[in-house]
């Protein structure tokens, strides 16, 4: 499915706006280069011209860590997380797990949306 099932057409809130971003980003021919050049593709995503999206996907994940640290620390219920965000935080895993993996390579922090991807590893291999 990735990311673009996840668009309705009306814009209510800053996540929204920041999925139409990514989704509009999809049509241009760098996003190729997640799938093809992950290398490629980090140069990209820090060109002025990508700015936007490249705010949006970092307010994204960061969106996704915290709600992922809330989930850890028994702040939000896992189960009704898991119901009701598993497919988009999937959707946005398997499409940018390399990136992410690339970004954690190039800024030499393993910790960059660590508990993000912990729980979803978690969700769709361990449960």
């Amino acid at each position: 499915m990735g990311i673009i099932g996840f668009y309705n057409g009306s814009s209510t809130s800053p996540m929204i706006d920041y999925s139409k971003c990514c989704i509009a980003f999809t049509q241009e021919k760098d996003y190729i280069l997640l799938k093809t050049d992950v290398k490629a593709f980090v140069i990209a995503f820090d060109k002025p011209k990508n700015i936007e999206f490249r705010k949006s996907l970092i307010c994204i994940f960061n969106y996704f860590e915290s709600m992922s640290v809330a989930v850890n620390e028994d702040i939000m219920d896992e189960a009704f997380m898991k119901k009701y965000f598993r497919n988009i935080v999937y959707a946005f895993y398997d499409d940018y797990i390399n990136f992410i993996k690339e970004r954690r390579a190039n800024k030499k922090n393993e910790e960059i949306w660590i508990e993000f991807t912990t729980l979803v590893e978690k969700w769709k291999f361990r449960n």
